[in-house]
């Protein structure tokens, strides 16, 4: 498929760096979950902020953010993925390879926004809600090997996901 050692190298590369990176990211939301856990097993951190920020305003903006950062990072991924199909393979799989990062990225934002609405709130349902959509983000922007090479192969620039 390569038809240089260069472009399989920056390839290869590009990618197992992306793949760590949505791991590690990946790997970031269990300790969400367990932080809340532990916070939840103390009720007197949590319960006296709950009365202060109990309007609905501050879910209802939670979850707009968290949908602001789905399509924002869904437009910036599109981007980059469009531009990564011009050019050579190497600036390709560079390009995919910020794309990725991005998405992963952006993926995160509903988990983060989540904890936060706990950590104001008390707010677990929310939190859960919001984490269970970072995760399903965070599989659905995992970079796929055999994706990204029907990327960098296909002249039209579709979607390595």
């Amino acid at each position: 498929m390569w038809i240089d050692e260069k472009d399989a190298r920056a390839f290869n590369s590009a990618f197992s760096a992306a793949r760590t990176i949505a791991i590690a990211i990946l790997g970031t939301l269990p300790f969400y979950a367990l932080l809340v856990e532990i916070l939840r097993s103390r009720p007197d951190f949590y319960r006296g902020w709950a009365s202060v920020w109990g309007h609905p305003f501050w879910r209802y903006g939670a979850y707009a953010a968290a949908a602001a950062s789905v399509v924002l990072g869904r437009l910036i991924h599109k981007g980059l993925l469009k531009r990564s199909a011009q050019g050579d393979r190497a600036t390709g799989a560079r390009l995919l390879l910020c794309a990725s990062v991005f998405a992963m990225a952006f993926s995160e934002v509903p988990a983060g926004l989540g904890f936060g609405l706990f950590l104001l709130g008390g707010f677990n349902r929310d939190f859960y809600n919001l984490l269970l959509v970072s995760a399903v983000l965070g599989f659905i922007y995992v970079p796929r090997r055999t994706a990204w090479e029907s990327h960098l192969r296909d002249e039209r620039g579709g979607c390595p996901f």
